[in-house]
């Protein structure tokens, strides 16, 4: 068995052609679920994060303690009586704002535990704090150049927007040649979402969604009332 990290190493100086993402917030957690009647029957699981900014939030969730587990804002079909319609048979969302996480879930077809592991990153527009070298690293395994996603581009697009009905769109020419992993989040009334889930668990205000192609990342967006709107981005050489 290999040998254990000594407490020492926890904060390490790591070289590598590109950025990776810095984690600054770590949380799992369980909860019982009802069977959902309505819409309005999901449990909210609200997490304060303790952070000085609004970390971007991602994360997966699992019906089995994650013998299975999907993303947050996807979950599998069944053909639900309860709306006469396919639809999921349970679901989870999850967002951020300046002093919490908040996880929501729902299960359609029975009453269940639900699993949950909430990640938070920095978002751009936060410098890294300093990284100390450290004496020992005994037991420490990195390999940049396989096992972390590795960022090519990242920002914040702030945009004044009008309110006006229909979408409009801001577009990243990355031009890779090929179709890049991205994360896209909306930060719309001081609240952040993975871009494409607003709307999944009650109407938040905005619509918007993401396209990737092997040159371009579109964003489009459309808030229903006048605003600030700002799209978080990052475009990673993993495909």
């Amino acid at each position: 068995m290999a040998a254990q990290p000594p407490n020492l190493a926890q904060k390490t100086i790591v070289t590598s052609d590109y950025p990776i993402d810095k984690v600054v917030f770590r949380k799992a957690g369980s909860t019982p679920v009802p069977k959902a009647t309505t819409m309005s029957d999901s449990v909210t699981i609200t997490i304060p994060h303790g952070l000085p900014f609004t970390p971007l939030p991602i994360g997966t969730y699992s019906p089995d303690n994650f013998s299975t587990s999907q993303d947050f804002a996807s979950g599998p079909y069944f053909y639900n009586p309860l709306f006469a319609q396919y639809g999921t048979q349970y679901f989870a969302n999850i967002e951020s704002d300046a002093t919490n996480f908040y996880v929501k879930l729902i299960s359609f077809d029975v009453a269940r535990t639900m699993y949950y592991r909430v990640i938070g990153l920095s978002p751009v527009s936060i410098p890294p704090t300093p990284i100390k070298e450290v004496d020992r690293a005994g037991g420490l395994f990195f390999n940049s150049d396989d096992n972390y996603l590795k960022i090519y581009s990242q920002n914040t697009v702030s945009i004044n927007d009008s309110g006006a009905f229909g979408f409009d769109s801001t577009v990243i020419d990355h031009n890779l040649g090929y179709i890049p992993t991205c994360l896209v989040f909306t930060e719309w009334g001081d609240t952040i979402r993975q871009i494409g889930s607003e709307n999944s668990m009650g109407v938040t205000g905005i619509e918007a969604y993401a396209y990737v192609s092997p040159t371009q990342l579109s964003m489009f967006y459309d808030p229903y009332f006048a605003g600030l709107l700002k799209l978080h981005y990052k475009v990673y050489l993993d495909g």
